[in-house]
């Protein structure tokens, strides 16, 4: 199963589960001592659309299986990736993704912003907009991460959207980080 998932062939897919009707229901990380991510993140790592509509088709719950080292779900994985479809597909499949929150307190629309992915940012913000507004590890927001990480084409579609007057939690916003930071390509307007 792993193998067809990082090859994205669906055909093999589709060939093991003729032949176990379950083997996605046997996928268990708890299971394992090593860990082993799920044939859904697999695909979405390797960009793989069909595999994933073919495992989403039969077992969408596996939306919700996030990775035992930084805790992300497929979602996480797929916008921090520039594979809109994917992204758009995990997001139709359950949006309540959309707010889940890794190891380090950022969810699906920090991490597209964070990595520059402008398209999913937009895909993202559009059915989920509740989390562009939740800080990162409770301190910073989506736009301070932007300028923390230098994604000024990501800050400018956020500020866009109307997110400039938010404020971390020291009170700043983020015209007051690039200001400290000596970023001038980052102004309003």
């Amino acid at each position: 199963l792993h193998d067809a998932a990082l090859q994205g062939n669906v055909q093999s897919l589709l060939n093991l589960l003729q032949e176990d009707p379950l083997i996605l229901d046997r996928y268990n990380p708890d299971n394992t001592s090593n860990y082993t991510p799920s044939p859904l993140h697999v695909a979405v790592n390797n960009g793989h659309l069909d595999f994933t509509r073919e495992i989403l088709s039969r077992k969408p719950e596996l939306t919700e299986e996030v990775d035992q080292i930084r805790t992300w779900s497929p979602l996480h994985v797929a916008s921090g990736k520039d594979n809109l479809e994917i992204v758009k597909t995990l997001i139709s499949v359950n949006s309540n993704m959309g707010l889940a929150r890794d190891v380090d307190g950022l969810n699906p629309v920090h991490i597209a912003a964070v990595r520059g992915q402008v398209h999913g940012l937009d895909e993202l913000v559009k059915v989920v907009p509740q989390a562009a507004r939740v800080r990162g590890n409770d301190v910073e927001t989506v736009l301070h991460l932007c300028v923390k990480h230098c994604q000024v084409d990501a800050l400018v579609y956020l500020v866009n959207v109307e997110l400039l007057n938010y404020r971390d939690c020291d009170g700043n916003t983020v015209l007051h980080l690039a200001v400290a930071s000596k970023q001038p390509e980052v102004k309003p307007g």
